[in-house]
Order: C-alpha cells, then structure tokens, then sequence
C-alpha cells in the first residue's frame, strides 16, 4: 500500500508444508517520509521513519489430534 506523505506498508509471507512439517514466514516494512499538521509549530508532528516486522511460524503434525506449533 502507498499513500500520502510518501507513506508505504509492504508485507510478503511465504508458507511451505512437506508431509508432517510447515514452515511460515512473513515481513513487513512500514515507512513515512513525516508530516506536519501544524506548520505554525517549529519542527515535524511526524518525523521521516521507517518499522520493520518479521513473523516466523514452524509446524509439526504428530497425528491428526496432537500438533506442535513454534512461533
């Protein structure tokens, strides 16, 4: 997503499974050039910065009632 204030969220994630085992893994990158909403007031409301995430998820089937999840 981009909007104004040259604002950006891109997220990608990715999930492979192999027989009993899964892996998930997802980032995301929020950045903001800043803004100001008063330009009365010396200095930004918002400064320029930019966030990032990661998330990481591993699975195992051990049947079909019991499974282990890693996150």
């Amino acid at each position: 997503r981009y909007g104004t204030n040259q604002t950006s969220d891109l997220t990608g994630d990715i999930s492979l499974k192999r027989e009993k085992l899964g892996v998930y893994a997802s980032g995301n990158r929020y950045q903001t050039a800043g803004y100001d909403l008063n330009p009365a007031v010396f200095g930004n409301t918002v400064d320029p910065f930019a966030n990032y995430t990661a998330h990481t998820k591993l699975t195992y089937d051990f049947s079909s009632q019991w499974k282990l999840v890693l996150s």
